[in-house]
């Protein structure tokens, strides 16, 4: 009886010293973060048309399990117009994976530069680096830029003016979808801006009739007066004339 007691205690304590080992590979802590290996599509800087799907194509990895995945979609430099924002979130599993999912893009975007950020999760939680790429959408609905046609002054000739003088412009300024609006600039040959008009609205008119007085620099030397013109969807058209203030 006493054999059979003592050796009922030393089951007793391997069995609850294999239960402690257990228990300390099962709660010992994950602290490495999950990767992103590749991400291969879209291509960095690459431009893309409104309308088209692409592919967005990762790998993903970690020492433990995946989770998930999300991609984040944001304009940078959209003003006014329909712009492109949206967040996916996709689960993984396992300790490395591949997901390539098609991602449709809205027709009707305005042109402009978009980011993507990437990120992965594990089933604890931990969080890896967040990757960013940019990519510039193409209305594929309007491709083509306002047209300038500038009847004063004369615009195959340069104007000379005195310092402090007007210019007066006039000419027709069409788009075959609608403007949005026109600026007229003074700008010195080395491109810095002298001054500049407050944008006139079209409102999405196809056809504007200008006539605009530019009042030239107090200053004699070569300048330029740049007439640019946007449409709704943010294609810009422009139109340079060089100008001697004697």
């Amino acid at each position: 009886m006493r054999g059979y007691l003592i050796s009922y205690i030393i089951a007793l304590a391997l069995i609850g010293s294999l239960a402690f080992q257990t228990s300390c590979v099962v709660n010992e802590a994950d602290i490495e973060d999950p990767s992103i290996s590749s991400w291969s599509s879209p291509i960095d800087l690459d431009t893309l048309s409104s309308g088209d799907t692409f592919n967005c194509t990762a790998s993903f990895a970690d020492n433990r399990d995946l989770f998930e995945f999300s991609l984040a979609i944001a304009p940078i430099n959209i003003n006014g117009g329909i712009a492109w924002e949206d967040q996916i979130s996709q689960g993984i599993s396992g300790v490395s994976c591949e997901v390539s999912i098609p991602l449709s893009i809205p027709l009707e975007l305005q042109n402009g530069s978009y980011q993507l950020q990437l990120l992965a999760e594990d089933v604890i939680g931990n969080r890896s680096d967040t990757l960013f790429k940019e990519v510039y959408i193409q209305n594929s609905t309007d491709p083509n830029p306002p047209v300038i046609n500038i009847s004063t002054p004369n615009p195959a000739i340069t104007a000379v003016v005195f310092p402090g003088g007007n210019l007066v412009f006039l000419g027709l300024i069409g788009d075959d979808q609608g403007l949005d609006e026109v600026t007229i600039a003074v700008h010195q040959p080395t491109g810095e801006q002298v001054s500049i008009t407050d944008p006139i609205p079209m409102g999405g008119e196809m056809i504007y009739e200008l006539a605009e007085f530019i009042q030239v620099p107090e200053i004699s030397g070569d300048y330029y007066v740049e007439i640019r013109a946007s449409d709704l969807v943010g294609n810009v058209g422009t139109f340079q004339l060089p100008v001697e203030v004697l």
